[in-house]
C-alpha cells in the first residue's frame, strides 16, 4: 500500500546557517525581494512544500523567507532530533 506525499510537511526545528545562500522574503514590506541568509544566522526550518520543493524558514524577530530545498539541505546544520 502506498500513501500520497503530503503537499506540506511541517518540520519546525531550530538550526543555524553554515554557508551563506539566497532566500526570498515573504514579509509584506519586502515581498519577493531576494537577499542572502548569512553564515551563523539562527533560523527555524518551518515547512517543506513538497510540490514546489521550497522550504519556509523563519528568521526569529526579523522575517519569514522561502528557499530552494537543495540550498537548504546543503547550507544548514541538520536536525539532531529524532
Amino acid at each position: 500500500m502506498s500513501y500520497p506525499t503530503p503537499e506540506k510537511l511541517y518540520i519546525r526545528y531550530d538550526s543555524e546557517v553554515l554557508t551563506t545562500f539566497k532566500v526570498t522574503s515573504q514579509s509584506i514590506s519586502r515581498n519577493g525581494k531576494t537577499f542572502l541568509l548569512k553564515k551563523g544566522t539562527k533560523i527555524e526550518i518551518d515547512i517543506l512544500y513538497n510540490t514546489t520543493h521550497l522550504v519556509r524558514i523563519i528568521i526569529p524577530k526579523k522575517d519569514t523567507v522561502l528557499a530552494n530545498e537543495d540550498d537548504v539541505k546543503n547550507n544548514i546544520q541538520e536536525s539532531t532530533e529524532g
